[in-house]
């Protein structure tokens, strides 16, 4: 804790901007870890039934003038959200507002309320990942358009096989997402400092009480593991979002290259016009994306360097996490939800990609292969005769003859089954969110 000795400036570089983001992000998640807490605190036989209740009743008053923006952080001499909490406490109900703070740490408070804050980010990423892939699968259709490899047209598909192939991406994502929530919905709160706490006669932590009343599933069982593990579990979920921004940078790369050549045309929302050049239309949107995946990108790697920075144990580095987690998680967020609605307003130029295809010759390998197959012979001569030009394959028929699953020709039944797979992953996602908001509201009946 801060105190008198240290000056204003090594306060301000210790505390920083972690307050602001305490009572933005995180205030909310300690009234309900403090409510928590206090019931188990009465249930073995420290707080009475009267202190418990004035505790409750004052914890739910904090929590209405925070909602209501009468509660501010200026008005206390303190450097977190949690010696706020329990310095509001103390100067209403007096020393019972001190006794908040027995067999726990803010080490293991802090680690809390972040597991609680990944389990609703973890679901909210998700939700708005499965409104993406349902906008790419209602898109996706035959129409035909060129596949690129060395950024040169390659062989015919459909935009529908391109747009169901990020689909098919982020249900990978999607499936990562409902592992990680196990893996969040774990409860660290009663590792204290760092090995627990004594029991006291019949005063002994309960942390199985507590993780059931904050909906945990189970518990962080090390209490020096859960301490140290602070960046990591952080990292594991920034990897996720930045698997998700890559997929979405790599898509509005594809994107402005087609725009260029004129094989789409991005909604005029989603682009903006020169200061000089009048004629322009600019794919700013997209090519943020790109700015935005690098920066996550970066998140990640201070994460990463954090984990292998600090030794097992507590230190002040973890407060670090903090920033780079919010960050990261909105700007992911943002994103997602910018580039479904961009991508709802591509047209495609079916004709303009089509004459691409019979320029670059984009079935010659189709050709090669049939010419194999019917005249028997080797696939290796086949494939010189077609180069030398003696044998064609038209770019209906190329499509038409690729009808297994994740193929151009299977369109049709390939969305039928995404549409599946994101109907039981939003079923899955929704039941955690809606389990989420059953515990906040047990919490305040309390």
């Amino acid at each position: 804790m801060l105190g008198d000795n240290n000056s204003k400036e090594v306060k301000e570089f210790l505390s920083g901007k972690d307050i602001e983001l305490d009572m933005e992000h995180f205030f909310e998640y300690d009234i309900y870890q403090n409510i928590a807490h206090c019931s188990m605190l009465r249930e073995v036989g420290y707080l009475s039934d009267t202190e418990f209740s004035k505790i409750s009743k004052s914890l739910k008053e904090l929590l209405k003038s925070h909602k209501e923006g009468k509660l501010h952080y200026k008005d206390y001499d303190v450097e977190d959200c949690h010696m706020l909490i329990e310095t509001a406490l103390t100067q209403k109900l007096g020393d019972i507002g001190g006794k908040i703070h027995l067999l726990r740490s803010r080490n293991d408070q802090a680690q809390t309320l972040q597991h609680m804050y990944l389990k609703d980010k973890s679901v909210e990423v998700a939700l708005a990942l499965i409104k993406l892939c349902s906008v790419l699968v209602d898109k996706a259709d035959s129409k035909i358009f060129p596949a690129f490899t060395h950024m040169q047209v390659a062989q015919p598909t459909t935009f529908g096989h391109y747009l169901l192939s990020k689909a098919d991406e982020s249900v990978g994502i999607l499936n990562d997402l409902k592992h990680f929530y196990s893996k969040a919905n774990k409860s660290p709160l009663g590792a204290c400092a760092l090995t627990g706490s004594p029991g006291i006669g019949e005063v002994k932590n309960n942390r199985k009480l507590t993780a059931k009343l904050l909906g945990f599933d189970s518990l962080v069982k090390n209490t020096m593991h859960t301490i140290s593990s602070r960046s990591n579990i952080a990292a594991d979920f920034v990897y996720l979002l930045n698997k998700t921004m890559i997929m979405l940078s790599k898509t509005s790369k594809d994107l402005i290259y087609w725009n260029i050549l004129g094989l789409i045309d991005i909604g005029n929302g989603f682009t903006t016009s020169s200061s000089i050049m009048p004629q322009k239309k600019n794919p700013d949107v997209a090519e943020l994306i790109i700015g935005k995946a690098c920066k996550v990108s970066g998140y990640l790697h201070s994460l990463l360097s954090i984990s292998s920075s600090v030794p097992t144990g507590y230190m002040r580095t973890f407060q670090e996490v903090k920033p780079i987690l919010i960050n990261a998680t909105e700007e992911t967020f943002s994103s997602i939800e910018i580039a479904a609605a961009m991508l709802g307003s591509i047209s495609i130029n079916e004709k303009l990609a089509i004459g691409l295809l019979e320029k670059s010759n984009a079935t010659a390998a189709d050709a090669a292969t049939e010419l194999s197959v019917e005249d028997k012979i080797p696939f290796r001569q086949a494939y010189f005769e077609v180069k030398e030009g003696k044998h064609t394959f038209p770019i209906e028929k190329s499509i038409k003859s690729r009808k297994a699953l994740g193929e151009p020709g299977n369109v049709k039944e390939d969305k039928k089954n995404c549409f599946s797979e994101l109907k039981e992953y939003k079923k899955w996602f929704k039941g955690k969110k809606a389990q989420s908001e059953d515990v906040v509201n047990h919490l305040l009946e309390l």
